[in-house]
């Protein structure tokens, strides 16, 4: 089917895997057998750069060629959309990352920064944390890897601290999964697990 573009394990009875050249969204369950696959092509969406895990059975994506954030239910219908992103930002989006959360919706882009939408698509704010690719979350901490180091950031205080014993030597990691225990990361067809602990 192609590389694997992300993986979102934010629920892991219900495991989302987003082939973005295909471009296709397969879900898992947990014990990593194919439930579902929605080839995205047959919806109307052939330039989807990113995709999560919705609530209601439902999934995220970001299309770059209306440049908007779409929420599609378990039949692939469209439910929600934001405004486009393009006209709001005045540039396009790269996003690598869509996490829903706390009610409410995380959109990671490395340059522009973390935008945070509802759950109707309404854009919020900005958070500037550039040079992120994904983020983890646990409460209202924010947790990302940026220059191989591992850092957590508080959305009420908006404090970002550094993760002691959290530098990483090798380059062209992909993380699986990130909180405030640990970091799971793919690099070289291995799996890499590393404990974290906060200053």
């Amino acid at each position: 089917m192609g590389e694997i573009s992300s993986i979102d394990v934010t629920n892991q009875l219900k495991i989302l895997v987003h082939y973005k050249e295909v471009p296709t969204i397969v879900f898992l369950d947990n014990t990593l057998t194919k439930r579902m696959e929605y080839k995205l092509e047959d919806y109307g969406l052939e330039q989807v750069l990113a995709a999560g895990v919705a609530s209601n059975n439902g999934f995220w994506v970001y299309d770059n060629e209306t440049y908007q954030i779409i929420k599609l239910n378990a039949r692939g219908e469209e439910v929600v959309e934001s405004l486009n992103l393009f006209q709001m930002v005045g540039q396009e989006l790269a996003p690598n990352q869509l996490i829903e959360r706390n009610d409410k919706l995380f959109l990671i882009d490395e340059s522009i920064g973390i935008m945070v939408f509802d759950l109707f698509g309404v854009f919020q704010r900005k958070i500037p944390l550039t040079g992120i690719k994904k983020i983890a979350m646990k409460d209202d901490n924010l947790f990302y890897y940026r220059d191989r180091i591992c850092y957590t950031f508080n959305l009420n205080m908006l404090e970002e601290n550094k993760l002691i014993n959290s530098s990483i030597n090798e380059k062209n990691q992909t993380i699986l999964d990130l909180n405030s225990a640990m970091i799971l990361f793919y690099h070289k067809g291995l799996l890499k697990l590393f404990q974290l602990k906060t200053d």
